[in-house]
Parts: structure tokens; C-alpha cells; sequence
């Protein structure tokens, strides 16, 4: 048997102690990864409570317009520790031709979106794992005058309008508008969808005839020619 001097002992019991911490910091940070937020985003209309806000001034007040909002989900999934700082930010709008689907890009400068029935208005918040709450989105308001509707995107400091189809012969208008979810702790994820309307009213009860949003997909929108590219700013 070979006998064990001091040196080489102490030597092994450093080794142990070393390879000890190396995998106490793998197991952290393997457990701090798994954990990590994962942050989704939803919306499904008039089937999900929340999503379809309609609103409608109680006969003989002036004070209010019909209304819509259009809210999407923001989700951390279940398991998941708190994300942080967690906003909705508005990437780039483009205008689609629905003829041709040529489109004139706007890129909107990362507006963020207000979390809805935050008061004042947020656009950061935090939000546990299992937890979702609702972003306004979009939102509709009946013309004061004329069976009309005004849209815009509910990015902040100021509402973005939408304008409605202007020439004769276009009966609706189509954007696509890509999002990015993001936090402080957490990968930015981007969704794109698509909002199409024809500028009428109706009524709020069915003013869903006259406004299409989604399916919200995963993913970004197509690069286009820079010819296509305005900025918001200009």
C-alpha cells in the first residue's frame, strides 16, 4: 500500500474542496436557467375574457364615445421566477396593400404599450411565473358625428392612429405590426399580427364585421427595400 505523505493529501482535499464549489456553481446556475422567465403573448378575441372590451356610453351621456379595446395576453410561464420590467414595445407598422400586399414600412422607434386599467398609465410591470395580465393594444372610438370609427395603436406618450381606407376603391386597410416582449431578466421574444378594418362603425356589438385582428404568430415581419422604410420621426 502506498502511504499517503501530507503534501499529497492536502493536495487531494484542495481538488475535493475545488470540484465541490465548481459543481454547487453548476447546479446554481443550471437551476437559475431553468428558471428563467419565459414571457408569450396571446389573444383570441371575442372567446376570451379580456381581450374584446366593448363599451357603450349609457344612453343620453355625452361624456363618452363607444369604444373598443383590443387587449392581448402578456404571459410568464407557470414555474418560472418573476420577470422584471416586463413591456410590450411596437418595432414597425407596415401599411399593406391588400391587392398587391406591397407595404410601406414604419418603424416605430420601440413605443411601448400601456398595461390596461394601470392607473396612472405603466408600461412596465412586473409579472410572476403563472401569471398573465392584459396590454391595450388597439383601440376603436365611434366618430362623433358620422357611422365611422377611429383606430389607433395604444402606444405611449400618445395614442398612434391608423388611418381608415381613403381611396374609393380600397374597401378596407391592412397593417401588420410587429411586437417584442421584453424584460429586464428575460429573452425578448417578437410576434407579428395583422389588423384589417374598413373604416365603418355600425355598432359596437358588431363592429367585429368591420375589424379583424390576428392570429398573433411568433416570428418577425419580412425585411423590405429600403424604399420602403420610413421612420416615424420624419
Amino acid at each position: 500500500m502506498v502511504a499517503l505523505t501530507l503534501t499529497t493529501w492536502t493536495a487531494l482535499t484542495a481538488l475535493g474542496t475545488i470540484g465541490a464549489v465548481l459543481t454547487a456553481l453548476y447546479l446554481n446556475g443550471w437551476r437559475e436557467w431553468r428558471r428563467r422567465p419565459s414571457l408569450s403573448l396571446a389573444y383570441e378575441g371575442r372567446s376570451h375574457a379580456g381581450d374584446w372590451i366593448e363599451i357603450t356610453p349609457a344612453r343620453g351621456s355625452a361624456a363618452e364615445r363607444p369604444t373598443l379595446w383590443i387587449r392581448f395576453r402578456v404571459g410568464n410561464r407557470q414555474g418560472k421566477s418573476a420577470a422584471d420590467d416586463v413591456e410590450v414595445l411596437v418595432v414597425r407598422v407596415d401599411v399593406v396593400d391588400t391587392k398587391s400586399d406591397d407595404r410601406l414600412s414604419l418603424r416605430m422607434g420601440n413605443l411601448p404599450l400601456a398595461w390596461s386599467n394601470s392607473s396612472p398609465k405603466t408600461t412596465r410591470i412586473t409579472l410572476p411565473g403563472g401569471i398573465e395580465r392584459h396590454v391595450d393594444a388597439v383601440v376603436a372610438t365611434k366618430h362623433p358625428t358620422e357611422e365611422k370609427a377611429d383606430f389607433a395603436l395604444c402606444v405611449e406618450p400618445g395614442y398612434a392612429p391608423l388611418d381608415p381606407p381613403v381611396d374609393p376603391l380600397e374597401t378596407e386597410r391592412s397593417y401588420e405590426v410587429e411586437v417584442a416582449v421584453t424584460a429586464r431578466n428575460a429573452r425578448a421574444v417578437f410576434y407579428t399580427f395583422r389588423l384589417t378594418f374598413d373604416g365603418t362603425w355600425g355598432t359596437v356589438e358588431h363592429l367585429h364585421n368591420h375589424l379583424d385582428v390576428g392570429p398573433i404568430r411568433p416570428g418577425r415581419l419580412p425585411e423590405v427595400p429600403r424604399a420602403q422604410i420610413k421612420l416615424t420621426e420624419d
